[in-house]
């Protein structure tokens, strides 16, 4: 099985550049994961409100799209940016998919059955599926799809499924197949629910999948046109009469004026992402907003192989010292939720860990500086506009420090400086995060060997713990571990994790079937075949 002790080769640690692994967006369920959800609706100005009337049929949903350009991609496998991927959801099923509260649920994958150290899985998939071109979804395909990951020059897939051992792939009838894992993995479903399933010989240039919407046209940079597929089987949800649409039309927008204008202007039925300053004047202009909580995370990192953050009560004091409500309004126009120094807040393993909420507390912050000799702290913030309200949330940081005796000195970098060759050695910085369950999150960004690990984060406890979470196939058993895990990084980690950002979506009033989801990462997340035009 090989060695998993700390410090060994891990096969879970994703190869991904920083960009693909962001833009993976929401990579997969395996828990339910769950927050409060916040929909709020500016008035509409004309037609009917698609709302109030229930599911219609026909008419093609216009959507303008931030992001994309000339390397704009139709196969799902090598997708890249976000809205490569609200393509690929409207083209192809996975063999898992979350729903609404982020249970992962079968979705091609009809069973996923571990043995019993989870060093194998046996994969089932469903029955009467087929592709867009007739013909019917087999074993042959899921094999295809997983060896195809490997064979293109660039997948951000590849990471994830880096600990197949694609030699002992097996097909077992028509249906079934046998993966076995080159260790431990007990939340391979997971990965499941990152995987589209393509069909034998798929052409990239004439794409074919399972999904509600069929390939009609595509001009890379520009725009993309998907028709109704009459054959869908309905995905787990099995709602009759879905996809309500004929078609889906997705302009590419690569700037956020020119975004937001076309829906004011009546170009476009919807966008994505918009920005926090332009919330109100799309509700002035009689336009819906889509404001959903998630799990994207603005953390501040501490190296805490570096001084002064080698402290343990240095980076104690730092937490303490960040009034986390006054960063959500401020850095985020309120579009957020205060965060806990702990990732994965809609995951119910992090909520049953029952850690309390760390206060504002600016006495114990300068207690804990003084017990450290550092009662004169002065440090480098290094930040960048990596995300909305990373910089902004910077600023207000260095304000709040001083109350604390803290001189928090801002460095800001463009984008490429940042992601360059000191990112991951900055000792103190800022980041952003898309939502991932507790264990997958851990994996990627402070695990023992994780490719990610900005704060240096190498605590032995926490590491036993982890291997031994990825070991347990028991959710009960695995979830003890993970909870030991959150104790421990609450206590001596290196992430001040002080809020979680909305997403922001809008809609003309005709657009109906907008329902916010517990993830609410982007626009497909409310899923392309339940929405319908008036």
């Amino acid at each position: 099985m090989g060695d998993t002790t700390p410090g060994a080769p891990d096969p879970f640690a994703s190869p991904l550049s920083r960009r693909d692994l962001l833009s993976r967006g929401m990579a997969a369920g395996g828990l339910v994961l769950g927050a409060p959800l916040l929909a709020s609706c500016g008035k509409a100005s004309t037609g009917t409100d698609a709302a109030a009337t229930g599911p219609t049929r026909g008419g093609i949903l216009r959507i303008g799209m931030s992001g994309g350009g000339t390397a704009d991609t139709l196969d799902p496998l090598a997708a890249v940016t976000t809205i490569d991927y609200n393509r690929a959801a409207a083209l192809f099923d996975y063999g898992y998919w979350p729903d609404e509260e982020f249970v992962i649920q079968p979705q091609l994958v009809e069973e996923a059955t571990p043995n019993r150290d989870a060093t194998e899985w046996t994969l089932r998939l469903r029955d009467g599926v087929t592709f867009h071109d007739g013909k019917s979804l087999d074993a042959d395909d899921l094999i295809f799809t997983i060896n195809r990951i490997f064979k293109l020059d660039f997948s951000g897939l590849a990471g994830r499924f880096s600990v197949v051992d694609r030699g002992g792939m097996r097909k077992l009838d028509r249906r079934t197949v046998r993966v076995p894992l080159k260790r431990p993995f007990s939340i391979f479903p997971n990965q499941l629910a990152q995987l589209p399933i393509v069909p034998v010989g798929f052409d990239p240039e004439r794409p074919v999948g399972t999904g509600p919407f069929k390939y009609e046209r595509f001009t890379p940079g520009k725009e993309s046109l998907f028709v109704r597929n009459p054959d869908w089987w309905g995905g787990f949800w099995q709602v009759e009469g879905t996809p309500y649409l004929d078609g889906l039309l997705i302009t590419d927008f690569g700037d956020d004026t020119a975004r937001v204008n076309a829906l004011l202007a009546d170009q476009v039925d919807a966008i994505d992402n918009v920005p926090f300053g332009q919330t109100k004047a799309i509700e002035a202009q009689g336009q819906s907003l889509f404001n959903v909580p998630t799990g994207n995370w603005r953390p501040f990192t501490m190296r805490i192989d570096a001084p002064p953050f080698d402290d343990v009560r240095v980076r104690q004091a730092m937490r303490l010292l960040v009034d986390r409500e006054q960063l959500v309004q401020q850095a985020l126009a309120g579009y957020g939720t205060v965060g806990n120094d702990i990732y994965s807040p809609q995951d119910p393993v992090v909520a049953d860990a029952g850690i309390e909420q760390r206060a504002h507390d600016l006495d114990q912050a300068r207690s804990l500086l003084k017990q450290a000799g550092q009662s004169d702290l002065r440090v480098e913030l290094v930040t960048s506009a990596i995300a909305a309200g990373v910089v902004e949330a910077s600023t207000v940081l260095a304000g709040q420090a001083k109350a604390a005796g803290v001189d928090v000195r801002v460095r800001k970098v463009d984008g490429d400086t940042f992601y360059g060759d000191n990112y991951l050695k900055w000792p103190f910085a800022v980041d952003w995060w898309t939502p991932l369950p507790y264990l997958d999150q851990a994996v990627t960004a402070d695990g023992p060997t994780a490719e990610y690990n900005e704060t240096h984060w190498k605590d032995p406890e926490f590491s036993g713990l982890y291997y031994d979470a990825l070991k347990e196939t028991d959710a009960g058993k695995r979830a003890e571990y993970q909870h030991e895990m959150m104790r421990i990084q609450h206590e001596r980690g290196g992430y001040v994790i002080w809020g979680f950002a909305n997403t922001i979506d809008a809609h003309s009033a005709k657009v109906g079937g907008m329902k916010p989801t517990k993830y609410g990462q982007d626009f497909s997340d409310s899923a392309f075949w339940r929405l319908w035009l008036t």
